[in-house]
């Protein structure tokens, strides 16, 4: 193991923090010792652990610091000043690890194409990265078979959604396309049908046979789907409201609609 980092290294990976470095350098900061360790047991490449002097004596510590030295991982010992710079939480937990990015091996239409049976999550434009993680949680817990997120959605990198995702990041493809709606257009010409969930949809969720390739299509919580990405909805699907309140959290109307759609 190593023990320290320079204030040139330091910086370096503070930069990590913003979007266009972890696109640039394809690299992401992961802190915390539950989601290094399921970074740990994934296939991802995790190329160094930086944690503080007192990160000894918390939970995990020793597990975490054991598997690191058993793949021969570098890890630096830094003061907690030099930490507050790569943290992005308040109250930190002392570690945090640099991972490579994964190079999924198949587009998302060819994974579409690989299976008979498959549910494709399609966000358009959501903004919150703490719903989109949580998105990624239940969809890696249900089987879904990828993510695919459109141009003007949060980033998955970002560290709040990774923090949500709790490490389902790290198990379930999550694929950014600038191509969006070209993805669209093509997953219908390859048998895909589109459920929309619209809180005017005609199709209440549970009352409807799900094909085996199927697209969920969910939007921000304000502003829901576009024209452009209804125009694709072969149904408009709603969780009939029983209650009072006006609207419900998009990523628990998304656990919800996935749930019912791979019983299929």
């Amino acid at each position: 193991m190593e023990d320290m980092l320079s204030r040139s290294d330091v910086k370096t990976l503070a930069r990590l923090q913003q979007k266009k470095f972890r696109l640039a350098e394809q690299k992401i900061l992961v802190e915390g010792p539950r989601l290094i360790i399921e970074a740990l047991r994934s296939d991802w490449v995790v190329e160094k652990l930086v944690y503080t002097p007192d990160f000894h004596e918390r939970p995990l510590a020793s597990d975490l610091l054991e598997i690191v030295k058993n793949k021969n991982i570098r890890a630096f010992e830094i003061s907690r000043t030099e930490f507050k710079k790569l943290s992005d939480t308040v109250n930190t937990q002392g570690v945090l690890a640099v991972v490579r990015i994964k190079r999924w091996p198949l587009s998302p239409i060819e994974l579409l194409d690989r299976t008979a049976k498959n549910l494709f999550v399609v966000i358009e434009r959501l903004q919150d990265p703490g719903n989109l993680g949580t998105i990624i949680r239940c969809a890696e817990w249900l089987g879904a078979s990828a993510v695919v997120l459109g141009p003007d959605c949060v980033e998955w990198g970002n560290p709040k959604a990774l923090r949500a995702s709790m490490g389902a990041i790290f198990y379930i493809p999550v694929y950014e396309l600038d191509d969006f709606y070209d993805f669209l257009a093509e997953a219908r010409r390859r048998g895909a049908v589109f459920y929309a969930a619209d809180q005017k949809g005609d199709f209440p969720y549970s009352t409807l046979r799900y094909a085996p390739k199927k697209v969920l299509l969910l939007g921000e919580e304000a502003r829901g789907l576009s024209q452009e990405c209804l125009q694709y909805a072969d149904y408009k699907i709603v969780i009939p409201k029983r209650g009072k309140m006006e609207s419900l959290n998009v990523s628990i109307a998304a656990a919800i609609l996935m749930a019912e759609m791979v019983r299929s």
